[in-house]
């Protein structure tokens, strides 16, 4: 009866953990969650996250740099934000992917900041809906 328990416990666990948002990617610091027309990016850390979000096949044709003072786009210290569709660099119909640029601050040595290890998320742009079949 124990190892029964035990099993169902275990199955159920993994079906919960399975069944997570397919809509949204996720490092252990930022989740990035697909709704309609936006992204939501929650910041699980203790500090700002700074971020960029690009359309995946325009990010290696673009010059850009990761800033670390206002007016830079940033995710408050355990919070969140939604990052509308017309925000995202190089976005067109034919886009499949958009991906998040992150980086937090760090001290550069001098009193001032500058970017940390910059780190990305790939995430797919289209929503797949279901469609009810109906009987003619």
């Amino acid at each position: 009866m124990r190892t029964s328990t035990s099993n169902l416990c275990l199955v159920t666990a993994l079906f919960v953990a399975a069944c997570g948002d397919p809509t949204a990617v996720s490092d252990g610091v930022l989740t990035v969650a697909r709704q309609e027309h936006a992204l939501q990016l929650r910041n699980a850390s203790m500090v700002p996250v700074y971020y960029m979000v690009v359309e995946r096949q325009t990010l290696p044709r673009i010059n850009w740099y990761a800033c670390v003072e206002a007016p830079c786009s940033s995710v408050p210290a355990a919070g969140s934000v939604r990052v509308a569709d017309s925000l995202i660099v190089g976005l067109s119909s034919a886009a499949h992917e958009a991906v998040v640029l992150w980086w937090k601050a760090v001290s550069d040595g001098r009193g001032g900041l500058r970017a940390g290890s910059i780190r990305g998320l790939v995430l797919p742009l289209l929503i797949r809906t279901r469609r009810r079949l109906t009987s003619a």
